[in-house]
């Protein structure tokens, strides 16, 4: 199967998983309106954000060791095994503490949750971690049908869970929590089901292994972090910045509901640029890495571009009909998030050649670099203009990200930037090809 077709399996599972995921994000909406979904997004980034910085890359490390140090799978999903079966319950009770402790001091972001909702979070977070610990191990082996499985099933989960308490009427800011808890919960359980193969007691890992994958992976984790907090710093900065007792959390629901909806342009990026870290890291021949490279920046400008300009278009009746008119405020600023979200995109899949060739540091500098930018400008532009100046500072981030990313892999590997970014006839002939067999 070519990387193109694999790309287009990845790209439908992760589709499913995002309409799955939309889905429950419409009843939560719906169901606690801007304020509370606001409040109810904010918990649950700080929990994603928490569970990225607890995995320390190792995951991503994983792909590296078996796909170019030629390390066997089954000796990496050992040290893997071992490395979460101590860490994800302390992390687990770490954050469920903090976050309890700190809405006990009478905190604004924290109060309404209590002991259950706190518990929720720091369990989300450490399964998240475990299963995002083993998940890559699948992506080093191109088992693209199963990767796509492990996405869809856990927001399967996520929804029936959010169905069942709108059904029970038991649906608040704490029990929406569930969901995510569901969803990590079942991402583990499938992930692990589909490396069983790999899980066997006599294969032990060689001596100093688990070293080396903590060892690369916090050099990919920096970089992973710098990126998640690039992500969560609009939501987090406007919570901290704009929540007050009259309006709550307003500004950060129109902001998330125009994020959650510029995914459905991410969608090729999130499915398929780990892919090509995979594909990447097991090529030896540069000039054909360096042509793959050139590929993907069209490919993924082609298609995300496209679903850009119609998103941008439709922004006010998409909004409405999906979150009801309470939400349509967020219109503008989807249709500037939307352009943003195309170009941090491209922008990951041309920054997955540095950690396939062993660079993982120049990716890092690149997204502590983004981050930076990110929040300078967010705390210079939520004060003034709110949501709509974190969308603006999150768009202006991620195109200074493409430019640095680019400019980078053209002066380190090659990359001839006039076979970039412009979509050829050939391009769209072998999506078309793709998509039909």
């Amino acid at each position: 199967m070519s990387l193109i077709r694999k790309g287009v399996v990845a790209t439908a599972g992760r589709g499913g998983a995002a309409a799955l995921q939309m889905a429950s994000g419409i009843l939560v909406s719906r169901w606690l309106g801007p304020s509370g979904v606001g409040q109810f997004q904010f918990v649950n980034q700080v929990g994603i954000l928490a569970g990225t910085i607890g995995g320390l890359g190792i995951g991503q490390a994983s792909i590296y060791f078996i796909n170019h140090q030629r390390v066997p799978a089954a000796e990496v999903v050992a040290a893997l095994r071992g490395m979460l079966l101590g860490w994800c319950p302390a992390l687990a009770a770490l954050l469920g503490a903090g976050i309890y402790f700190n809405g006990r001091e009478g905190g604004d972001l924290f109060g309404a949750l209590g002991i259950a909702g706190a518990a929720w979070v720091g369990m989300t977070s450490a399964l998240l971690v475990a299963a995002q610990l083993l998940k890559p191990v699948l992506l080093a082996e191109l088992r693209v049908g199963a990767y796509a499985a492990s996405d869809v099933l856990p927001t399967a989960a996520q929804l029936l869970v959010t169905v069942g308490l709108v059904l029970a009427d038991r649906l608040t800011v704490s029990s929406a929590l569930l969901g995510p808890l569901a969803s990590a919960a079942a991402m583990l359980a499938v992930t692990a089901w589909l490396l069983r193969s790999h899980v066997v007691q006599r294969v032990r890992p060689r001596p100093g292994l688990m070293g080396e994958l903590i060892g690369y992976g916090v050099k990919l984790a920096a970089g992973t972090i710098a990126y998640n907090a690039h992500l969560s710093a609009p939501v987090l900065m406007l919570g901290w910045l704009t929540v007050s007792p009259q309006g709550g959390f307003t500004p950060v629901g129109l902001f998330t509901r125009a994020t959650s909806i510029c995914g459905m342009i991410a969608l090729v990026g999130v499915a398929a640029t780990p892919l090509l870290y995979a594909r990447w890291a097991d090529e030896l021949d540069a000039s054909e890495r360096r042509r793959q490279v050139e590929l993907a920046t069209r490919l993924y400008a082609l298609l995300g571009f496209s679903v850009a300009i119609v998103l941008a278009l439709s922004a006010t009746w998409v909004i409405e009909k999906l979150y009801g008119g309470a939400f349509v405020a967020a219109a503008p600023l989807l249709r500037m998030l939307a352009f943003g979200t195309v170009m941090q995109t491209i922008a990951n899949a041309v920054q997955s050649l540095f950690p396939a060739t062993g660079r993982a540091m120049m990716g890092t500098w690149l997204f502590i670099a983004t981050l930076v930018v990110n929040v300078a400008l967010n705390a210079v532009a939520i004060p003034r203009w709110g949501e709509w100046g974190a969308a603006a500072a999150m768009t202006t981030a991620s195109a200074a990200y493409l430019a640095g990313v680019t400019l980078l892999a053209a002066r380190v590997a090659g990359i001839e930037l006039r076979n970039c970014f412009v979509p050829r006839w050939g391009d769209v002939r072998r999506l078309l090809l793709a998509a039909r067999r």
